[in-house]
This record gives structure tokens, C-alpha cells and sequence, in this order.
């Protein structure tokens, strides 16, 4: 018995399946199919902080880096 994460290798197992369902999935989020809650956005500028947050657990759920 053991636990296991799935990744995308588990269901792709060629280059091209992998950007065909790549392609699907942000044609989705672009387009609003797909919802994303973003939790915090970080500036290029305070990278630093966003690594000092994330390596001291403060931030709570997923995080981008924006220009």
C-alpha cells in the first residue's frame, strides 16, 4: 500500500499529447471555463519577499510573480 501524486506523465506518454492537452486546458482558462483564484500576486521587483513568505508558510494558496 502507498500513496502517489499524480503527474502529467501518468497520462501522457508523447510530447504531443502533452501540449494537445496543454493547449485544451488554457484555451479554457483564457476563455473563462476554468476559474483560477489566484491568492496573492508578487511584482518581479519582490521576488525576494514572495520566497521569504512562501519559505515561512504566510502565504495560504497559490501565488504568481508578475512583470
Amino acid at each position: 500500500l502507498f500513496f502517489t501524486r499524480p503527474a502529467g506523465g501518468h497520462y501522457f506518454t508523447e510530447k504531443k499529447e502533452l501540449q494537445t492537452a496543454a493547449d485544451v486546458m488554457f484555451e479554457k482558462v483564457k476563455f473563462g471555463k476554468i476559474k483560477l483564484n489566484i491568492y496573492k500576486e508578487f511584482k518581479l521587483d519582490e521576488v525576494r519577499k514572495a520566497h521569504e513568505e512562501l519559505e515561512a508558510r504566510k502565504l495560504l494558496g497559490p501565488c504568481v510573480i508578475v512583470p
